[in-house]
């Protein structure tokens, strides 16, 4: 498992890759629930997406060449998924499951820039709520997450050819 995801070198199958995303969004969903837990370690734990981020790309990359394509293309989805993933999980996942947290947070800073409080104030409102909307909303972001990754995972391996279709 250590070579299918961390190596970039070489080839994988469909039914390879699809494999080694079902790992890498289990691990994902996990530590994305950690707020539940802690949220200075899920703020830690953080760093382990940089390596999550790597594994994806080289299975993109094998994916890609396995398909007769430049691995290079595995900016492709990378890209997608961070341009999506940035809108959902800082505007949608908060205004959907937040509740009455992510409201109030909303409000305090629109009367805090009415008030012509500046940035400044929003900034320290923002991170006065952070924790109690990180722990309100771990649970559906952690699975609005695995479900994107695997929408992703999906779409792009079948977009990708393989070389038995060959």
């Amino acid at each position: 498992m250590g070579d299918l995801l961390f190596s970039p070198n070489g080839e994988i199958t469909p039914a390879q890759f699809m494999k080694a995303a079902y790992v890498l969004i289990i691990v994902s969903l996990m530590i994305n629930t950690l707020p539940l837990v802690s949220v200075t370690v899920a703020g830690l734990a953080k760093f382990f997406f940089l390596a999550i981020a790597y594994c994806w790309i080289a299975i993109f990359m094998k994916r890609y060449r396995h398909g007769g394509k430049a691995p290079a293309l595995c900016l492709i989805p990378a890209a997608v998924f961070a341009v999506f993933w940035f809108i959902i999980s800082n505007m949608a996942v908060p205004a959907l499951f937040g509740g009455d947290v992510y409201k109030q947070m909303t409000a305090e800073i629109t009367d805090a820039k009415l008030g012509g409080e500046g940035w400044g104030a929003a900034l320290q409102i923002s991170q006065a709520y952070a924790e109690p909307l990180l722990r309100k909303t771990a649970i559906p972001g952690a699975l609005v997450f695995a479900a994107f990754s695997l929408l992703i995972a999906f779409v792009f391996n079948k977009i990708i050819p393989s070389k038995a279709a060959h």
